[in-house]
Parts: structure tokens; sequence; C-alpha cells
């Protein structure tokens, strides 16, 4: 098993759960290539990055345990589902979003303990990925958070 860099400094809750084997990434989500539905999750353009940041929050608290609860759980994918049918900010990484969107896609299909065997076997680049997409929402997404 791969375990996912922990760089120093202030981690979003999210990347401390992917960081930690739980949930993420991560986006994490985030977060595997090419798994978006048919409904454009990878369209990027008129999603703000506040609008997506405030849905990562809501994604973040939901999973904010080590075990996730079965209410816990079905607040996070509904969260993954409006964060597919949102899309991605026009400043997400082109080359990160199907990765983004395959995590997305396993939230929403899987309980907690399949999620966890689906993500466990990633191998040290789709790791550094996940790494990737959490250094984003760290740099986007908790300025605004800190502005709150």
């Amino acid at each position: 098993m791969t375990t996912i860099r922990t760089p120093p400094g202030r981690r979003s809750r999210l990347h401390r759960r992917a960081a930690q084997g739980t949930v993420l990434v991560a986006l994490g989500a985030v977060l595997l290539s090419g798994c978006g539905d048919d409904k454009g999750d990878s369209d990027a353009g008129g999603v703000s990055e506040s609008e997506f940041c405030a849905l990562i929050e809501r994604f973040e608290t939901s999973l904010d345990a080590n075990a996730p609860t079965a209410e816990q759980w079905s607040e996070a994918q509904q969260v993954a589902e409006d964060l597919a049918d949102l899309g991605v900010p026009e400043s997400f990484p082109k080359e990160l979003r199907g990765d983004y969107e395959q995590v997305l896609a396993l939230v929403r299909a899987k309980e907690p303990t399949e999620f966890a065997a689906a993500t466990s076997n990633w191998d040290q680049a789709k790791v550094a990925r996940m790494n990737e997409i959490g250094d984003y929402f760290e740099k986007t997404c908790e300025p605004l958070q800190d502005q709150d």
C-alpha cells in the first residue's frame, strides 16, 4: 500500500483524510481517469472557485470522521453528486480532472469499505495525482475559508 505524503504546513481536512488512508482524496476526492457521467463533469468555465470550494468544504465536513457513519457517508455521496453536477473552476488543473471525477464517481457508487478497498491499490503515480488535487484544494479553497 502506498502512503500519501503530507508536506509540512496546514493541510485541509480532505487532504488529511487521504493521508490517513480513509476517504480521499480525493477528491478525492477527489477524487482515476475519465469516469465522469454524461453531464459533462469536467467542463470548466462558469464555475466560481468560491462556489466550488463551498461544496468541497461541505464534502470535507460530511466526512470529518475516520470511520464515517451511514448518515455522514450519505451526505458525502449527495455532495459528490452536487460537485459532479457543478463541474470545476477553470483554474482546476486539466490533467487532474479525470482523477477528480473518478473519486467522485467512486464515492457516489460505493459504501465506505468498498471505497477504501477500491482506492487501497493505487500506484504511486495515482497517489501523487491525489496529492496534487489536495494541494489544489489547499491553495484555492483554504484562503477563501480563511476569509469567512
